[in-house]
């Protein structure tokens, strides 16, 4: 790949040596992937069972909650750190 100036941007989907019919399938398949699991239970059912363990054990509920909120602001921190690094671009030393 040519060397360019500034910012270097690269896209590249899947490998270029797999066939055409696996890059077209693979978005549908990734869309099955991902709502298969949110689609598990009736949202009804997965708002009863978390209801119940508030009730059962608050404080270790309030600490669940609390540590996804962690891990979720880690996890956005990572991804903007990162593309901020990778917009920024490389610094050339002098």
């Amino acid at each position: 790949m040519p060397r360019c100036t500034g910012v270097e941007v690269k896209i590249q989907v899947l490998s270029p040596s797999l066939p055409r019919i696996v890059k077209v399938a693979s978005v549908p398949i990734a869309w099955i992937a991902a709502t298969g699991a949110a689609s598990a239970k009736q949202v009804g059912e997965a708002l009863d069972d978390m209801s119940e363990v508030q009730q059962s054990d608050p404080g270790g509920y309030t600490l669940m909650v609390i540590s996804i909120c962690l891990l979720f602001f880690l996890a956005s921190a990572l991804i903007g750190v990162t593309t901020w690094f990778m917009v920024k671009g490389k610094r050339k030393a002098k």
